[in-house]
C-alpha cells in the first residue's frame, strides 16, 4: 500500500471565522493541547496538525472520535490498538506535513533559511559535512545541508528515537541519479528515503517502507467537511 503525505498551509487560519471554526472541530482534548501553546503560530500549527490526523484516520474507514493515543519509548505517539496505521507529522514555519502508512513511517519539512555550517561539523557525519563544504554556490550549499537535515530527521522519526540517536551515528548517501540512501553502524537501511521540493522555499524527506508516496495537498475545505474529527 502506498503512503500518503499530506501538506496544509497554515495562513488560512489567519481570518479569525476561520480559525474559529477549525478548532471548533476539534475534541475537549484536542483543544486542550491547542490552547497549551501560547503562541498563535505554534496554535496554529496545532490545530492543522490535528485536524489532517483526522482526515486521515477518515481517509483510511477509521473513526476519529474513538481515537485513544499512547506513546513509544522515545514519546512518539502511536494510535492505541491499531496495527495498520502509523503516522508522523512536522511542521515549519506557513506548512504542516502528514506522512502516513500502515507502517511505521517519519518525515520531516523544513524551510530553506540562514544556517550554520558548525552545526553539520558537529553534527553531521565527515562525508556529509565534506560533500556540504565541498559546494562553491552559496545556494546549493544551503540547499544541500537542508536536504541531509530533513532526510536525517525523516529517518529518526521513523524509528520512533527522535533525537536520542545521534545524527551522525548513521549516514546518508545521495548519487548521481539522484537515490538517496542510509547506512548504519549495521549495514544498508532498506528503507525508502523520499525527497520532495513542493513548495518553493522548503523541503521535505519521507522515510518508509514503501518507495510509493501519493501527495494530497489539504487546504482548509478539505479539513472542514466534517463533524468534529479528533
Amino acid at each position: 500500500m502506498a503512503a500518503l503525505l499530506y501538506i496544509s498551509n497554515i495562513r488560512a487560519l489567519d481570518l479569525p471565522d476561520n480559525y474559529d471554526r477549525a478548532y471548533c472541530l476539534l475534541s475537549d482534548e484536542c483543544k486542550e493541547k491547542t490552547d497549551q501553546y501560547k503562541n498563535i503560530e505554534n496554535k496554529k500549527r496545532s490545530l492543522i496538525s490535528q485536524l489532517l490526523l483526522g482526515k486521515a484516520l477518515t481517509d483510511r474507514k477509521k473513526d476519529p472520535l474513538v481515537t485513544i493515543f499512547e506513546y513509544g519509548k522515545y514519546n512518539k505517539p502511536y494510535l492505541k490498538n491499531e496495527t495498520d496505521f502509523f503516522f508522523n507529522i512536522s511542521h515549519s514555519y506557513d506548512y504542516v506535513i502528514l506522512a502516513v502508512s500502515d507502517k511505521e513511517i517519519g518525515c520531516d519539512i523544513e524551510k530553506i533559511r540562514k544556517y550554520d555550517l558548525k552545526i553539520a561539523k558537529r553534527f553531521f557525519t565527515k562525508n556529509e559535512y565534506e560533500n556540504i563544504i565541498g559546494i562553491s554556490d552559496e545556494e546549493e550549499r544551503r540547499r544541500m545541508f537542508f536536504r541531509y537535515w530533513t532526510l536525517k530527521e525523516s529517518f529518526i522519526k521513523q524509528n520512533g528515537r527522535g533525537l536520542s540517536q545521534p545524527l551522525n551515528s548513521f549516514e546518508i548517501t545521495i548519487d548521481e541519479d539522484e537515490k538517496i540512501s542510509v547506512r548504519t553502524e549495521n549495514g544498508d537501511s532498506d528503507l525508502y528515503l523520499t525527497q520532495f521540493e513542493l513548495i518553493p522555499g522548503y523541503l521535505i524527506a519521507v522515510c518508509s517502507y514503501v518507495d510509493e508516496i501519493d501527495v494530497i495537498d489539504t487546504d482548509l475545505n478539505d479539513l472542514f467537511e466534517g463533524e468534529k474529527v479528533l
